[in-house]
C-alpha cells in the first residue's frame, strides 16, 4: 500500500514537471513570437513613416500646383480687371512709351536700359499733368518657374520701375502696378534668349 502510494506521488511529480516544462516552452515560444510580432511592427511602422513622407511630399507638390493655378486664376481676373479700364486711348499710350527689358530672373534695371527710363519718366510726368494714372505692367518669360514665382517676379520688376518713378519726383497715388506673370508674352515659344522681349515692363496711361 505504502510503496503504491510513493508511486503514485512519484507519478504526479514526473506529470507536474513535465506540465511545467511545457508552460515554459509555451511561454518562451509566445516570448519570441510576441518579440517577432514588435520587431515585424516596428518594421511596418517604419516603413509607414517613410510613405507618410513621401505622401506629405506629394501633399505638398499637391498644394504647390493648386497655389499656381489660383494664382494663375488671380491673373486672369486681374487682367479682366485692367482690361476693364482700357480703352483704345488707353492702350495707344503704350506707344508713348518704351519697354524696358530685364536680365533672366532678375528684377532691377541695367545700365543699359537707363535712356528708357528716362524716356519714360519724362513721358509719365506729362500724362499725369493731363490729368492721367500710369500703369506699371511687369512682365516675366516663360521658359523657366513656376507662374506663381513669374507672377511674383513680375510684380517685384513693376515695383523698381514704380520706384523709379517715384524717386523722380512722381506722386506713388498716380501710379498703379500691374503684375502678370508669363501669360501675356510677345515671344510665346523658343529659348530663353529669344524670349528676352518678353521679361519686361511696359507703361501706359489711363484716366483718373
Amino acid at each position: 500500500m505504502y510503496k503504491s502510494k510513493t508511486i503514485f506521488f512519484t507519478y504526479n511529480i514526473i506529470l507536474l514537471l513535465s506540465l511545467l516544462s511545457g508552460c515554459t516552452k509555451e511561454k518562451t515560444q509566445i516570448h519570441k513570437q510576441s518579440f517577432l510580432s514588435k520587431a515585424q511592427k516596428a518594421k511596418d511602422t517604419a516603413s509607414i513613416k517613410a510613405f507618410d513622407l513621401d505622401h506629405n511630399d506629394m501633399t505638398t507638390f499637391a498644394l504647390d500646383q493648386n497655389q499656381s493655378q489660383r494664382s494663375q486664376t488671380t491673373t486672369n481676373q486681374q487682367q479682366s480687371n485692367l482690361f476693364s479700364w482700357e480703352n483704345l486711348a488707353a492702350e495707344n499710350t503704350k506707344q508713348e512709351f518704351k519697354k524696358l527689358i530685364f536680365n533672366f530672373d532678375r528684377y532691377t534695371l541695367e545700365q543699359n536700359q537707363q535712356k528708357e527710363l528716362k524716356h519714360n519718366i519724362k513721358q509719365a510726368k506729362k500724362m499725369i499733368k493731363d490729368g492721367k494714372t500710369i500703369v506699371i505692367e511687369g512682365h516675366a518669360c516663360h521658359s523657366a518657374g513656376s507662374a506663381i514665382y513669374n507672377l511674383a517676379l513680375s510684380e517685384k520688376r513693376a515695383r523698381h520701375v514704380a520706384k523709379k518713378l517715384a524717386d523722380a519726383g512722381i506722386d506713388p497715388t498716380h501710379i498703379k502696378i500691374a503684375p502678370r506673370g508669363h501669360e501675356m508674352p510677345i515671344v510665346k515659344n523658343g529659348n530663353r534668349e529669344e524670349q528676352a522681349i518678353n521679361r519686361r515692363v511696359e507703361l501706359f496711361a489711363i484716366d483718373n
